[in-house]
């Protein structure tokens, strides 16, 4: 072969000095573009998996999060598999000690910025057969752009989608250590990643085709029967990993998980004009929307489905073109790995939505890969050289790119500041988007503006007439109007559309307790709740029902004792507080915020030497908690004063 081998880099690059600081000013560049996105809040289905997630307050359920998929959301319908994202939200909380935007934010950024940093090693590798010094020129280029394009505000900015930043980051480190480390192959060392990168999302596990394409198309080629071999030998690690994790998706299944309602062949015809749509935001990120409104083609002869079959049949044909010529197989690659990371959200297996711009983010480091690749060939002259002027205008063009992106994600940034910019940029670009209606309506709503609220949700009823959560809220807009008479119908329109939905009936069972209407309301709750166990409100509303009829219900998880001892502490019954706090401990003997309740309480009763010993163990646990640590210094200056005053006595 006429070419350096993928695992070493190009010679004679970049000196080490301005390597570093080139790299240094990309980091920069990044920090500028992002640097108005760390106080953004949470958004969409932040709600449930984040906020309204009880599970992630506390570390002590990490070991769970790999065992039971129900902690992931307090939704039914939303609950998948994903372990290790769960474990970072319960780091976060831990760290911010609550739920404090900001700290999400950086910890996402931390990863974003890290797997840029991955990529520019992965790029320089996979472009070492262009003259120096474009391996390093490009392939920081490429990382750079990849960490400024403005399509990648969009995962940045939602919390939730941390799942695409961390398991790419880990796909990519994983795909790094393969190919940067042939001789550590053997040893499996790249599957740690790729296992973790499993446990986070389940995109990942298209790694054994980027594992076998790599080989075909890099290191081998596949114009001749050795390189598939070897492609298909070097992919069977991988690919026997992958069946360990399929299968432990399959176990950790939950019954109630809806990933979507389009039929297969009406969602499979959309996706080729999807594809064409990601393509068009690769080049021109200017249709970006928290939600669209496109929806599934109903048969292939359709104008936008005739074109996006055309586009992606361009698409394969470039890769084909690309793969017969050594110098333009990183092409090849880069396009076969765009399309292979969106074969799992663009294939057969149909989502809650036929499109969504975050599913961008995995797959447009191949398309990076790709461009940059492509660019490289063009700056390549006829004798193998690359012409100085030639090199300082691209660069000049390419800087002005990457500021034309930073302009762009600083402006993503700013739409993500609220749910109001968010949800009224969505309904500009997506105006046949019932969702998308009804979630500005309920920003208007939180503002104090019903009829603005109202006016939106009737705009959204004709476009999604059979949505629960739509008829619930014009049910509460009607009722917040004084409108009982109005409202009820809305609502019982809403439970009976709601299957795996808890929030119709809590909704319903408020309404109802406000209409005093009591016993009507506790049966709703209850339904609520056996769908959604852990519906914080549900349970705190179903709990005051139940103390005014004056009854009161057991709590059956940790937070339910510990909310009810908190609630005990308040009214200063601190023998109730007391036990409740030990229940808590019954069912989680490490549970630090029980610990400190025990010890508060028993301090109250003026038990010092439990107080003290409490408040230790709940620093065990959790050295950085603060409160915990100010009730240990109470404890102790009571138990001084006690000490000081019984020798007094004497």
């Amino acid at each position: 072969m006429n070419r350096p081998p993928a695992s070493a880099p190009a010679e004679a690059g970049l000196p080490m000095k301005s390597l570093l600081a080139l790299g240094l000013g990309a980091l920069l560049l990044q920090l500028v573009a992002y640097a108005n996105h760390f106080g953004n809040g949470f958004h969409f289905d932040d709600s449930h998996a984040v906020v309204g997630n009880p599970w992630i307050r506390d570390l002590g359920n990490v070991p769970r999060f790999f065992s039971d998929a129900t902690l992931f959301s307090s939704l039914p319908q939303n609950q998948s598999y994903r372990p290790l994202l769960l474990t970072s939200f319960a780091i976060d909380y831990r760290i911010a000690g609550g739920l404090e935007p900001s700290q999400f934010q950086r910890t996402t950024y931390l990863f974003f910025v890290l797997q840029c940093i991955l990529l520019f090693f992965l790029y320089r590798r996979l472009l070492a057969a262009l003259p120096a010094p474009l391996p390093d020129v490009l392939a920081l280029f490429g990382a750079t752009l990849y960490g400024v394009h403005t399509v990648m505000a969009e995962t940045v900015n939602y919390v939730s989608a941390r799942s695409d930043v961390l398991s790419t980051c880990l796909v990519v480190a994983a795909l790094l250590l393969f190919v940067a480390w042939p001789r550590g192959r053997p040893w499996g060392v790249y599957l740690v990643p790729y296992v973790l990168a499993g446990l986070t999302k389940e995109a990942a596990l298209v790694f054994p085709a980027l594992v076998f394409l790599f080989v075909l198309l890099i290191e081998e080629s596949p114009l001749g029967r050795r390189g598939w071999t070897r492609a298909a030998t070097a992919s069977i690690p991988s690919f026997a990993v992958t069946l360990l994790l399929a299968w432990n998706y399959a176990r950790h299944t939950v019954p109630t998980m809806t990933p979507g309602e389009t039929p297969r062949w009406n969602y499979l015809i959309t996706q080729p004009w999807v594809i064409a749509r990601y393509v068009k935001e690769f080049v021109l990120p200017t249709g970006l929307s928290a939600d669209t409104d496109l929806a599934p083609f109903t048969a292939i002869w359709e104008p936008r489905a005739f074109a996006g079959v055309l586009a992606l049949g361009l698409l394969l044909g470039a890769g084909f073109a690309a793969a017969r010529r050594e110098r333009t197989r990183p092409v090849a690659f880069g396009l076969a790995f765009f399309l292979v990371a969106l074969a799992p959200t663009s294939s057969l297996v149909p989502l809650a939505e036929v499109t969504n711009d975050h599913r961008m983010y995995f797959p447009f480091v191949g398309l990076i890969l790709a461009a940059v690749g492509l660019a490289g060939v063009g700056l390549v002259g006829a004798d193998g050289l690359v012409p100085g002027r030639r090199l300082r205008i691209a660069a000049a063009a390419g800087l002005a790119l990457l500021l034309l992106h930073v302009v762009g994600t600083r402006a993503r940034n700013e739409v993500w500041r609220s749910d109001e910019a968010l949800w009224k940029d969505t309904v500009a670009k997506s105006p046949k988007n019932g969702r998308a209606l009804m979630n500005y309506g309920l920003t208007l709503m939180a503002r104090g503006d019903v009829d603005g609220a109202l006016a939106l949700f009737e705009r959204a009823l004709p476009l999604t007439p059979n949505y629960s959560y739509l008829q619930t809220n014009l049910g509460i807009a009607k009722h917040t109007k004084g409108d009982a008479a109005g409202a009820e119908p809305f609502f019982q329109r809403g439970v009976a559309l709601a299957r795996n939905t808890a929030e119709p009936f809590f909704f319903y069972g408020r309404f109802l307790h406000a209409e005093r209407r009591p016993a009507e309301a506790e049966a709703q709750l209850r339904r609520a709740l056996e769908i959604s166990p852990g519906h914080i409100e549900a349970n705190q509303l179903l709990g005051k029902i139940l103390a005014e009829k004056g009854r009161k219900p057991r709590p059956r998880t940790p937070e339910e004792w510990l909310d009810l001892s908190l609630a005990e502490y308040r009214a200063r019954r601190f023998e109730d507080s007391l036990g409740a706090a030990r229940e808590a401990l019954k069912l989680r003997s490490g549970y630090a915020e029980a610990w400190n309740n025990v010890c508060s309480a028993s301090a109250e009763l003026g038990r010092w030497d439990d107080a003290i010993a409490a408040c230790r163990e709940a620093l065990r646990i959790r050295p950085a908690f603060p409160l915990a640590a100010n009730n240990l210094r109470w404890a102790q200056d009571g138990k001084a004063r006690s000490l000081k005053d019984a020798t007094r006595g004497r």
